[in-house]
């Protein structure tokens, strides 16, 4: 059972899945939506629980920016400084299974619209 699929979701927001050699631990939802680190699983040689993206299975230690070059932005998973105006990602995107083993993080960012939730580029991230 050294490749079997595993998923599970823990109470404090924050998705897992991967097989018995690797685990990945992503928060499915809020303002942090995607952040994601991963960690050796059950089966591995070197012993379960080890950090492969630092962590410790808490995904608020890895995160992405993408940066706009049209409107000079930085979206991002999580607040950091930037020299750039930032906008962060969360409340734009939406977290999916890929088999039971992964993860696909989707933002999907309307553009100039008039209202609260309008940003400056019209961009699909996944």
């Amino acid at each position: 059972m050294k490749n079997s699929k595993i998923m599970q979701s823990n109470p404090a927001g924050i998705a897992e899945a991967g097989n018995t050699i690797y685990r990945v631990h992503v928060t499915d939802s809020g303002s942090g939506l995607g952040l994601y680190t991963a960690t050796t699983g059950p089966g591995h040689p070197a012993g379960p629980g080890l950090n492969v993206l630092y962590g410790g299975g808490s995904p608020w230690t890895t995160f992405n920016t993408i940066r706009s070059y049209t409107s000079g932005i930085d979206y991002v998973q999580k607040l950091a400084l930037s020299v750039n105006p930032v906008i962060v990602l969360g409340p734009f995107g939406t977290l999916t299974s890929i088999g039971q083993t992964g993860f696909r993080a989707t933002y999907s960012l309307p553009g100039p619209e008039i209202g609260a939730s309008s940003t400056p580029d019209a961009l699909t991230i996944i």
